[in-house]
């Protein structure tokens, strides 16, 4: 049956298809491949619900992006847990497989699991909606929309549309983010870009604000670089950073 069904989506001209079903196995994601082959069309196949990570091997070949985690939910518990459980699956992660964390729970959402529930606003604070942005580019995770684009207001907006976040979201793989450092509840993820230049986030995984002075010419691998700031200055001149940084916490 699965067959047919994909064999006439390729006649409609799809290019992307999901299928969700528990659990994700590697023989039946194997024979889904086989039958998308057949159809003679290309089309990206993203699987869930989520993978476990023992099966990462056998199914990251299959598919151009795989769920790594149960539903996310708009709650700092969830987005941060799940961020955190990502660097696990950096060997599997390429520019044309990508592991999935979930959707991004900015702007008005609604409770899937309730198809008549009204929109709502998400629980995210702005710091908090940074944050999963944030970390979700660092990762070249796909970025997925769960809210009502209708209702996307000019602060939603400006988080989402930051051409830094996004042009690191959307340079080659060439290396997966890791822990560079820490201190006193702050991470710093560092990613390696195809530039040369790297992508650092800062991450206050803390109950309080946290005054940084970070490693910078650890972290940046040149006591002379430059940096660009996500949602910082709009005419994002590239300069030497601050010595010090203030880091909100998530509330």
């Amino acid at each position: 049956m699965l067959d047919r069904d994909l064999a006439q989506l390729a006649e409609w001209g799809v290019d992307h298809v999901k299928l969700d079903w528990h659990p994700v196995d590697p023989p039946t994601a194997a024979r889904i491949r086989a039958d998308l082959e057949r159809t003679g069309r290309p089309m990206q196949l993203s699987l869930s619900n989520a993978v476990r990570l023992e099966d990462a091997a056998a199914i990251a070949p299959l598919a151009e992006t795989w769920r790594t985690t149960g539903d996310i939910v708009d709650t700092w518990e969830s987005v941060s847990g799940i961020a955190r459980y990502q660097l696990a699956w950096n060997p599997w992660r390429t520019d044309t497989h990508r592991p999935d964390p979930d959707m991004l729970q900015l702007g008005w959402l609604r409770d899937p699991t309730d198809p008549l529930a009204p929109a709502r606003p998400t629980r995210l604070t702005q710091d908090e909606q940074r944050f999963q942005l944030g970390i979700w580019c660092l990762l070249g995770a796909p970025l997925i929309l769960s809210c009502d684009p209708g209702r996307l207001d000019g602060a939603t907006l400006g988080i989402l549309t930051d051409p830094v976040a996004l042009g690191i979201a959307r340079a080659p793989m060439l290396d997966s983010p890791h822990v560079a450092w820490a201190s006193d509840g702050v991470e710093a993820w560092v990613r390696l870009l195809a530039s040369g230049g790297r992508a650092v986030g800062l991450l206050n995984l803390s109950e309080r604000p946290r005054r940084v002075r970070p490693p910078w010419t650890e972290l940046l691998g040149d006591p002379h670089a430059r940096v660009r700031h996500a949602w910082g200055p709009l005419d994002q001149t590239p300069r030497a950073p601050d010595p010090e940084v203030e880091l909100p916490p998530h509330r």
